[in-house]
């Protein structure tokens, strides 16, 4: 009988990087899935606005994109070699030729930068990729357009592509759910239907500005009230940190429970809020709401008597009552329209309910 390897694996510097990644993209509301990264390709999108340079930064946290080179055109490259000359390296920018040049040389120029560069890693990782002699040891990602703005494919990718010895494969950018998954399927830069296969990808995604889209139908999926970098009703949250740190100055038992009752309800609010309003709804709702009367109730009867004072509360008055009608009108809008989002897709809800959790943060820390 062969003996169990009882040895435990020893997290990686990568598997630690992963993790760090994940949380800092999950912070933020993103979820980036480049799992299926397993060899260098030329890796294409649908690129409708500047803002699609968010998600370079956000990937370029995970170990899978080490080995990725990102094709910039040539204003924003020289901007920002001129700038922040530190960044080119830092997230592996090349510089593409304009759209308006034709026959300049600069995809030869890509192609031998890219033929030059060596595996990320050592050899042995070189290996693991199933390279071939003659193929690009990184992967390059690149619009087919060549341009944010609605305009036919150009054939630099294929042309990319061919030359590097690498298939082609799409990355899917969801700007409304916030997700960024790497497609596993590998096209052939042969493929005669290359395009039409690779604008059925790009349909399963939603891209921050429709309109520049090549071919966008999936409008259904498209909410234009979401914060394109982040998501704003998850990080309002972060508004009723500051009512615990006060709660928690006050030094007294009950403070101090109330603290810990207040960090418990963060969690699961943050937890809720981070599934879409998927998960978590009836113990979000009933742990927010007991959260919101015992912060309350500790305001009036457990402080000093001068704080009861009418002059106190005058003083204040204008703020709590405005704070009140909004968190009021906001909490309203959100049941309402809450009923009405699709999985996913919040719609305005996202607006009143943010604004819920700025009002009602604000009117907390004001009457303790």
């Amino acid at each position: 009988m062969q003996k169990k390897n009882n040895t435990k694996k020893v997290p990686t510097m990568q598997n630690i990087q992963k993790i760090i990644a994940e949380d800092l993209a999950y912070c933020l509301g993103w979820t980036i899935d480049l799992s299926n990264h397993k060899r260098p390709s030329v890796i294409v999108f649908d690129h409708t606005s500047y803002w699609d340079f968010w998600i370079v930064f956000l990937g370029k946290m995970f170990p899978e994109a080490a080995n990725m080179y990102i094709l910039v055109q040539p204003k924003a490259f020289d901007l920002l070699k001129a700038y922040v000359p530190f960044l080119i390296n830092a997230l592996k920018l090349v510089r593409a030729g304009s759209i308006h040049e034709y026959n300049s040389g600069s995809l030869k120029e890509i192609v031998q930068h890219l033929q030059q560069a060596t595996y990320s890693g050592g050899a042995a990782n070189a290996q693991t990729t199933g390279e071939t002699n003659g193929a690009a040891a990184k992967s390059l990602i690149i619009s087919p357009k060549g341009t944010i703005q609605k305009k036919q494919w150009r054939s630099g990718y294929i042309y990319l592509a061919k030359q590097l010895g690498l298939s082609i494969q799409p990355l899917l950018i969801n700007w409304t759910a916030k997700t960024v998954v790497l497609g596993s399927h590998l096209y052939d830069p042969d493929d005669t239907l290359l395009q039409q296969r690779l604008q059925i990808e790009f349909s399963k995604g939603v891209p921050i500005v429709p309109e520049n889209s090549d071919d966008f139908s999936n409008y259904a999926n498209y909410d234009p009230y979401e914060c394109p970098l982040f998501d704003c009703t998850l990080l309002s949250n972060l508004c009723l940190l500051p009512i615990a740190y006060k709660l928690w100055t006050y030094n007294t038992v009950v403070s101090q429970a109330l603290v810990l009752f207040q960090c418990l309800t963060f969690i699961i609010s943050w937890k809720y809020h981070a599934s879409r309003e998927m998960k978590y709804q009836a113990l979000d709702r009933n742990m927010a709401s007991s959260c919101f009367v015992a912060t309350v109730a500790y305001a009036m009867c457990n402080l000093s008597p001068e704080l009861h004072s009418f002059s106190y509360f005058q003083a204040k008055a204008s703020i709590v009552l405005s704070c009140c009608a909004l968190a009021t009108v906001t909490f309203v809008l959100g049941v309402l329209t809450n009923k009405q989002f699709r999985p996913r897709i919040r719609g305005i809800y996202s607006v009143f309910h943010c604004m819920f959790h700025i009002s009602t943060a604000i009117l907390l820390y004001t009457i303790l």
